[in-house]
């Protein structure tokens, strides 16, 4: 018991320690402010002229320094940024739920389809060499 005890420990302390060292909630602040600033003056450009979409040009400065600047902030075309294969694999019938609602891409419920029907066959695999082994183990205590 005190070993499980100390290899838990240890699990929880060495992930912590890997943990600490991510780099995944960092940005720059001035990016963002200039960013913010752009976006305004182009929502004041917008109601001032009461302009949509289509009347916009592109070729205005205000208008590709936006663009440019949200082309990179945005998210990539996955869920909440996990591909649609993985969350019909993992998360079955519910992760093809989640997909359809958020994304409502056909595509991305294909692939969440798919990814549930690999992951139902991976553990039908699993239980059934696992049973096969215990069964195999039964059948061979049995004989002698």
């Amino acid at each position: 018991m005190k070993k499980l005890f100390v290899l838990l420990i240890s699990f929880l302390l060495m992930g912590n320690a890997f943990a600490s060292t991510a780099d995944l909630f960092h940005y720059d602040t001035n990016k963002v402010k200039t960013a913010f600033i752009n976006a305004d003056a182009l929502d004041m450009m917008v109601s001032a002229t009461q302009a949509t979409l289509n009347d916009l040009d592109m070729n205005v400065p205000l208008l590709a320094n936006f663009k440019a600047e949200t082309s990179s902030m945005m998210m990539s075309e996955d869920v909440m940024g996990i591909p649609a294969f993985w969350w019909g694999c993992i998360l079955g019938v519910i992760g093809i739920l989640i997909v359809y609602l958020v994304s409502e891409d056909s595509e991305a419920t294909k692939k969440a389809l798919w990814g549930c029907v690999v992951g139902y066959l991976f553990w039908g695999v699993v239980w059934v060499v696992y049973y096969g082994l215990i069964l195999g183990a039964w059948s061979a205590a049995g004989a002698y």
